[in-house]
């Protein structure tokens, strides 16, 4: 959607279709392409992309902007649709009737039909990978500018009753710098979303509320016998009832007895999202990450602490949180629902750390241990 030249206030842009899906895969270097064609339009401001309801949004602003590190101010969107074209406001929009049975649920993202770019949506699911619409949500909340909570007044008891709030509550946790606005029928201030200047691809890429959260807890002493998950108190948000706390563990999971645990039922979780150590795995740090009922584990980078002392980041070994016989290997996930055990999960967690005679076994029988987990492909082979 193109805005001529002037104003964001018009009554009929114009509507360039891209095709189906044209935010995802393949298509993406269509849209890089109609972007340009409309940005050296000399009656055009603004162009206005609406991607499918399954797309990625960080993937959407790397297909224009690359890495973010263009000609432009530092850290501004230069995209690679050309050096006059840079992402002003990065805007997620979600149901607030539905907003946390999606987030808690675990629908695939083809088994939900609707929104106003049904086509693309459609397409865009064959694209999807399995990909739970939990997943999908938590990650468009968590990169973005704006949140625009749409159909507010569905929420049963209105904006003031204590779902609407959990609802604002959660989308808090999910993107504390976010501004959200609240929408009936999608009636929005073309302000709130257009003009704003507030797109930053490096600030965007970290503006997800596990990362402040990590960076906000720091790590307690270490318990003299187990290590087992250091506890601090809850985050809670008044607003509803939500709350957030960090787990963190000084020697590796169990890669059996975690998926034992991740098997039973984590009730009032919505979000989990940090870094795990695997004793089968122990040279690669893991991306852990919830989204309703799926999790995941991926595969980051090789510890710190498995490198070659001058292949390191520099000045890694005197950060606090180095430790003297493990280095930077440990566990911190931030959890995030409503009505969680904290104490059930915590004591969960600690059950798949390995004993201290499993510690004192070594990391070459760590690697043969049982690992029923799915397998990572990285550089080098699969672990």
């Amino acid at each position: 959607m193109a805005l001529p030249a002037g104003t964001p206030h018009v009554a009929a842009p114009a509507v360039a279709a891209l095709g189906r899906g044209c935010t995802c895969c393949e298509k993406r270097a269509d849209l890089v392409r109609e972007v340009a064609r409309l940005a050296a339009r000399p009656d055009v401001d603004y162009v206005l992309v609406e991607a499918a309801g399954s797309a990625y949004p960080q993937e959407v602003a790397e297909a224009l902007v690359g890495d973010g590190h263009g000609d432009g101010d530092a850290g501004a969107g230069r995209a690679g649709a050309g050096d006059g074209v840079a992402i002003d406001t990065m805007v997620t929009v979600v149901d607030a009737g539905v907003f946390l049975e999606h987030l808690a649920g675990d629908l695939e993202v083809g088994e939900v039909v609707g929104g106003v770019n049904a086509d693309a949506d459609a397409d865009a699911d064959a694209d999807a990978g399995g990909r739970t619409v939990a997943e999908v949500l938590a990650a468009q909340v968590e990169f973005c500018d704006v949140v625009v909570v749409n159909k507010i007044d569905t929420v049963p008891g209105g904006g003031d009753s204590v779902t609407a709030q959990q609802v604002l509550a959660v989308l808090r946790k999910l993107n504390p710098t976010a501004r959200i606005v609240l929408a009936t029928h999608g009636h929005v201030d073309p302000t709130a979303v257009v003009g704003t200047g507030l797109f930053d691809m490096d600030r965007a890429a970290h503006s997800a509320g596990w990362m402040h959260e990590l960076s906000a807890a720091a790590p307690t002493p270490e318990p003299s016998s187990a290590d087992a998950g250091r506890a601090r108190p809850a985050r809670v948000d008044g607003r509803g009832g939500v709350e957030s706390f960090v787990y963190r563990a000084r020697r590796p999971f169990s890669a059996a007895r975690l998926a034992d645990a991740l098997e039973l039922p984590w009730d009032g979780l919505l979000r989990s999202k940090g870094y795990f150590w695997l004793a089968t795995r122990g040279r690669i740090s893991g991306l852990w990450q919830t989204a309703g009922k799926a999790w995941s584990g991926e595969p980051v980078a090789p510890w710190q602490a498995t490198l070659p002392p001058d292949a390191r980041e520099p000045g890694v070994e005197l950060e606090g949180d180095w430790d003297a016989v493990w280095g930077d290997r440990q566990t911190e996930v931030v959890f995030v629902g409503v009505g969680m055990d904290e104490a059930g999960f915590r004591a969960r967690l600690d059950g798949c750390l390995l004993s201290d005679a499993e510690m004192s076994q070594g990391e070459g029988c760590w690697a043969q241990m049982e690992d029923p987990l799915p397998p990572w492909e990285v550089a080098g082979g699969v672990h």
